[in-house]
């Protein structure tokens, strides 16, 4: 056996860090929002193939830290493992830049609040050791460029041109994420191609977190997005805030693209997180997924974001809890909502065989009055129930006595009044009675009592209370 030489090292363990487009620019996205920018921007040119490009107005690198910039294992985040427990940074393991020279070109130039408007432009080699240092005009913030990306790993850099927008969209989800998370600061992605340039993402500083959510997944959705919160002390101080769209098809997508999970601030994987909310909605609303940006807060000593070098991957100790949380909010936000109406009653007439409806004449043979008919006149009541304007319930009050049987002449209950028919709810239209033909006898029916009938408009189920 023999020790492995420190540029092999390097080289291997940088490709774990940095394995794809979305990787390379999630490190340098993160750095910069740690270094509390309000403006950060991302540009690609021909989607990263050429080069990368982040720059920021954060608080920029001291002058002392410019030879350990890059070197592994050095970072201004933790100095010991247990401050871990109450980490706020994105980053913390010191891995991004000196990984990120292994596999590409890096130059960065940057000023602070101080050396502004002069600022420095840092060159750096393949082991992370600054090779060139050059005064340049700079306000304050870091800018990072990145070129060449992979082009010594043959193998990932055939993968990326030959699948390069399959990885650019990954990219795009990727920036979305941070962008609906990150209160105060505009992020903007621009794309700089040979057919021009695209921008994809872009975010107002002064906004909350549903007017970020709708800049990315449209405008449209306002109206069907609802908030959704839970903060109880007795499910192990669990926090959920966030916004999901109703279960109606026109809210719902055909795939689960458009899902922003976050513990913590931090955007991460929790595949029992996403799939307990896909499964509640998809119950209300089998065919479409939801559209939904959910953050969580739990105490930072009950998660574990240190498992793997993106820290997208992530263990709860109490899941069972979260979960339990979580299905609480959704059942609230998803579930219909039940009301119970009293309802207006009015009164329509069924026209005798010799009135007159709409200019023509009404045919009627044998008509025997029953319960709830007029002997003298002909006419019968219907009893017509509004709930809703626009909405129009009909029935027939037509009970049977116990002691009464019907007759061969006896004639059938007329059809419900269609609410398309009436323009005003409260007025009292003439409905005609159908043409009766001779039915045999039927045995004694016990009088009906009403029961509380149901009516599901839209997202709300209402109960027509008859009185």
């Amino acid at each position: 056996m023999q020790a492995i030489d420190a540029a092999t090292v390097h080289r291997l363990c940088a490709g774990q860090v940095i394995v794809d487009l979305a990787t390379s620019v999630k490190e340098l996205l993160e750095n910069s929002l740690d270094a509390q920018a309000t403006h950060v921007e991302v540009k690609l040119k021909d989607s990263g193939l050429t080069s990368i490009t982040i720059t920021d107005n954060g608080h920029g690198i001291d002058t002392s830290s410019f030879s350990t910039l890059c070197r592994k294992h050095w970072t201004s985040k933790i100095s010991r493992f247990e401050d871990l427990e109450h980490v706020s940074t994105f980053g913390f393991r010191g891995e991004a830049l000196s990984s990120l020279c292994s596999v590409a070109q890096v130059t960065i130039t940057t000023a602070t609040r101080d050396s502004a408007p002069m600022g420095t432009e840092l060159e750096y080699n393949m082991s992370g050791e600054l090779t060139k240092q050059t005064q340049v005009a700079r306000e304050r913030g870091t800018t990072v460029r990145l070129t060449q990306l992979f082009a010594k790993w043959p193998v990932r850099h055939q993968d990326l041109k030959k699948n390069i927008r399959r990885e650019y969209l990954r990219l795009v989800s990727l920036v979305e994420q941070y962008a609906i998370i990150s209160d105060n600061v505009r992020v903007s992605l621009i794309n700089q191609t040979r057919t021009g340039t695209v921008t994809h993402v872009r975010t107002v500083v002064q906004s909350d977190r549903l007017t970020r959510l709708l800049s990315v997944i449209g405008a449209s959705l306002r109206p069907h997005m609802a908030r959704i919160e839970h903060d109880s002390t007795q499910d192990g101080d669990v926090k959920i805030d966030g916004y999901i769209s109703q279960p109606i098809p026109e809210a719902g997508r055909s795939g689960s693209d458009k899902q922003y999970l976050s513990v913590n601030n931090r955007p991460c994987d929790v595949p029992h997180i996403k799939r307990l909310i896909n499964e509640t909605y998809r119950a209300y609303c089998p065919a479409k997924y939801p559209v939904f940006a959910i953050s969580i807060t739990l105490n930072a000593q009950t998660i574990d974001v240190n498992l793997t070098p993106d820290k997208r991957t992530i263990l709860i100790r109490h899941e069972a809890v979260v979960l339990d949380a979580l299905r609480k909010a959704l059942g609230r936000v998803l579930e219909p909502e039940e009301s119970v109406f009293s309802v207006n009653r009015v009164q329509t007439q069924i026209v005798a065989p010799s009135e007159t409806v709409g200019g023509s004449s009404v045919q009627q043979q044998n008509v025997a009055p029953e319960h709830g008919d007029n002997a003298e006149t002909g006419k019968r009541t219907v009893t017509v129930e509004t709930s809703v304007p626009g909405v129009i319930r009909c029935f027939a009050d037509d009970r049977t006595e116990p002691s009464r049987k019907r007759t061969a002449n006896s004639v059938p209950e007329p059809n419900p009044v269609h609410s398309k028919k009436l323009k005003d709810p409260l007025a009292q239209p003439t409905v005609s009675a159908p043409r009766t033909r001779p039915t045999p006898a039927l045995p004694t029916q016990p009088t009906a009592s009403k029961k509380l009938q149901t009516m599901v408009i839209g997202n709300c189920r209402n109960r027509i209370q008859n009185d």
